[in-house]
């Protein structure tokens, strides 16, 4: 159904957008076409084209050292998206993957879109009042808490939680050999090692030798 008088589009029963690359489903789509906003409820699936690099919003296209978009697909319950702040809020058991090899899972994540573009400004994930915001990062790096937020600037992650907990392959320890490091507030790279782990107090957490296939995921 379309409203000419408010621009708003309502689409019901498997319904599936699409522009590019970039598409979205779900059991009910409302598209908003004066403001762009947009909602989503029902099996909610989105892929977007994404760039995800420190500074790349401040890259050309042609330059060299430009960071091309990459395919990121998230499913939930439900989606809505806000044009003006450039905000996806994902909720109810939702998934993110991406073909760089990221993989987060939250009860509500929190995407924010710089002014111009496809970056990636930041990430929130928020975890069930039972539950926890658990990611997968490449060369088999992971990390669980409550809450999680990501910045683009620095391509850095935090983790809070009572406690956070960081797990890294130690292929140097053997096989089978990982560390792990806990506290109320971890901090790593999306592309390197962990950078610190703080504990309330001020005391300074630890990485700890255990067996990957006990804590692995």
């Amino acid at each position: 159904s379309y409203s000419k008088a408010t621009g708003v589009a309502l689409y019901t029963g498997h319904a599936f957008l699409v522009q590019g690359e970039n598409s979205l489903s779900g059991d009910r789509v409302e598209l908003d076409e004066a403001r762009g906003d947009l909602s989503a409820t029902g099996k909610v699936a989105s892929v977007m084209l994404i760039t995800q690099a420190p500074g790349a919003e401040a890259k050309t296209p042609a330059a060299d050292n430009a960071t091309p978009p990459t395919l990121t697909r998230v499913r939930a319950n439900a989606l809505v998206y806000t044009d003006s702040t450039r905000t996806a809020v994902y909720s109810g058991a939702a998934v993110l993957e991406a073909v760089t090899g990221e993989r987060m899972r939250a009860e509500d994540i929190t995407l924010v879109l710089e002014q111009k573009g496809r970056t990636l400004k930041s990430a929130e994930a928020v975890a069930a009042a039972d539950g926890e915001v658990r990611v997968a990062l490449p060369e088999g790096r992971q990390a669980a808490g409550q809450r999680l937020t990501y910045d683009a600037a620095s391509d850095a992650y935090v983790v809070y939680g009572s406690p956070a907990v960081f797990i890294a392959p130690a292929p140097q320890r053997g096989a089978d050999a990982c560390e792990i490091g806990t506290g109320t507030e971890l901090k790593f790279g999306r592309t390197q090692g962990w950078s610190g782990a703080t504990n309330k107090g001020g005391a300074v957490g630890q990485m700890k030798p255990v067996k990957c296939s006990e804590v692995v995921k």
